[in-house]
């Protein structure tokens, strides 16, 4: 199967070059907006009366919406670069299936642009059961990310797991006021507590975004599990309240290469609480973090567009270009901490590939506090540092066929963690043959290899159906040992995989039946999955339930 997906040699071409940002001055002199419903009637089997009555009772993206999000504006000069980045933007939009932007030159030079957007259906009913590593949950609520054709997000959900009921309430607005600023807040009850998270900020929104700026709050109440071979071994209590104003600068003038530099406070408060029968040597200490974080990021613009990789029926756009961050604060106990420290933060992500048959995507990065010394507290060494990195391989199998395979690899390693922190491989992280949580420890290694193929028309207008082999194996090491042969794990399957292409984002149901192979410590062998993501993410799946308090971001 390795052979299969990866075909030929994939080297990365150390010679590549800086994308420069090819100035073509246009003048732009007007902008139209053809708008198209979720069913085009043009096209052949969409004009009927089920997809006639769906586009009436839609209601449709407005028009200011579409032009708010373009970078460029009649009588302003910009370039092609500026308008492919406006086309992005806009395919980025949850509620929007596709996007472009065509240009058409006027006999003076200047050029008028032509806006098509097609909507997706964005009220959404949610009805769902999913199963993964051995653990059921209930869903159901409904969402609309479109509200009115304004592009606001208003959604309620009913959930119901292993831990009781919960409730939550979103509504989010990328254009607040008519403005840059986006506003996200969510509100959570759930079976141990609740959740508050409100964030309104002024993002980089472009590459040449000269000003960004915001504050976000979070507070949440919650019971949390500790696990150990995929079996829980102890609970806890724990209260967190984080805020993080910030104000940010564009560096440079190459907007190819664009140079940011952020400021921002970051308070941060732990509280934990045993329960009867809590073990005294799982719970954690408290922790209160304050101090300010300045940030550097570096975002190379190369990106490339692709179909069938992660979503179904829509353009995907990857950024082969490095998007580097460094960020280092400083904690004191002056300002309200429990310790002095400096929290560091670093990543990397990058890419390459020929463009037209296959690409991969690299991820590096570290984050951690560096103690200082002080009376009462051990200085001088690193404390809850996490290392982590990714490798994603994407490879067109077939020309005339969406079949698609995939190479994951990705590997964590946690220095002087606390009790809290634990890196874990089950079914919810990637090994989807064995329980949630199957393994924990402070190292972790996981590799999955899969082959991704759609029937390449949709059914009925409304989907596209397919499948998918795979093998995934890995594990997980406490402190201490080493990573053996004997342990790792790994199991095959096969699944079903649901495009629905006419909905928000492009979302793709699995369906995945995973058998472990070799020495077991479970009950079954046979492990169903059913989930509404992939099976695996680029990144950050076994380090994904990491509490990275100590992070510079």
């Amino acid at each position: 199967m390795l052979a299969l997906l990866l075909g030929t040699a994939c080297p990365v071409d150390a010679k590549r070059v800086r994308p420069q940002r090819q100035v073509r001055p246009l003048v732009v002199r007007d902008i139209y907006v053809e708008l198209k419903d979720v069913f085009d009637p043009s096209v052949p089997g969409e004009n009927i009366w089920p997809f006639r009555l769906a586009n009436q009772l839609h209601v449709r993206t407005r028009a200011s919406v579409i032009r708010r999000e373009l970078l460029a504006r009649p009588g302003t000069p910009s370039d092609t670069e500026q308008i492919d980045e406006s086309e992005r933007n806009l395919r980025a939009l949850p509620f929007i299936r596709d996007a472009s932007i065509l240009k058409k030159t006027n006999p003076d030079g200047s050029v008028d642009l032509l806006v098509m957007t097609q909507d997706s259906w964005t009220l959404q009913p949610q009805l769902g059961v999913s199963s993964e590593g051995g653990e059921s949950t209930f869903s159901a609520g409904i969402e609309e990310i479109n509200l009115l054709g304004y592009g606001k997000y208003l959604s309620y959900f009913y959930k119901e797991d292993v831990d009781g009921r919960s409730h939550l309430l979103g509504y989010n607005d990328p254009q607040f006021l008519n403005t840059r600023f986006r506003l996200t807040s969510t509100f959570q009850d759930i079976p141990t507590g609740s959740i508050q998270d409100v964030n309104l900020e002024r993002p980089f929104f472009a590459q040449t975004t000269r000003v960004a700026g915001g504050a976000s709050f979070n507070h949440f109440q919650k019971m949390e599990k500790v696990f150990e071979a995929g079996n829980e071994i102890s609970r806890h209590d724990r209260e967190h309240v984080a805020t993080r104003p910030f104000i940010g600068l564009w560096l440079n003038n190459d907007p190819m290469n664009a140079v940011r530099s952020t400021l921002a406070y970051r308070y941060s408060e732990e509280t934990y609480h045993a329960q009867a029968g809590t073990l005294a040597s799982t719970l954690p200490e408290h922790t209160t973090l304050s101090g300010p974080i300045l940030g550097f990021s570096y975002t190379q613009a190369d990106f490339i567009k692709e179909t069938f990789i992660e979503k179904t029926g829509r353009v995907e756009d990857y950024n082969l270009g490095h998007d580097a961050q460094l960020a280092a604060g400083y904690v004191s106990k002056k300002f309200g901490a429990t310790e002095t420290s400096i929290p560091i933060a670093l990543s990397d992500t990058f890419g390459f590939g020929n463009r037209r048959e296959w690409f991969g995507l690299f991820t590096l990065g570290a984050s951690n506090r560096y103690k200082l010394y002080e009376p009462d507290q051990v200085g001088g060494r690193l404390y809850n540092a996490l290392y982590f990195g990714s490798f994603n391989y994407f490879r067109h199998l077939r020309d005339d066929f969406p079949d698609t395979g995939v190479v994951h690899i990705e590997s964590a390693y946690l220095q002087r963690p606390d009790v809290s922190n634990l890196l874990s491989v089950g079914g919810n992280t990637g090994l989807r043959g064995f329980k949630n949580d199957f393994m924990t420890g402070n190292k972790t290694v996981l590799i999955n290899l899969e082959n991704r193929f759609f029937y390449p028309r949709e059914v009925f207008h409304l989907a596209y159906v397919g499948g998918a082999f795979f093998l995934d194996a890995g594990q997980a090491q406490p402190q201490g040992q080493e990573f053996t042969r004997k342990d790792f794990h790994c199991n095959v399957g096969a699944g079903m995989r649901f495009g629905l292409s006419r909905s928000s984002e492009g979302t793709v149901f699995r369906v995945d039946l995973a058998y472990a192979l070799g020495p077991i410590q479970q009950a079954n062998r046979w492990i169903l999955s059913i989930s509404s993501s992939q099976g695996f993410k680029r990144s950050a799946n076994t380090y994904a339930k990491y509490n990275a308090i100590n992070s510079a971001q």
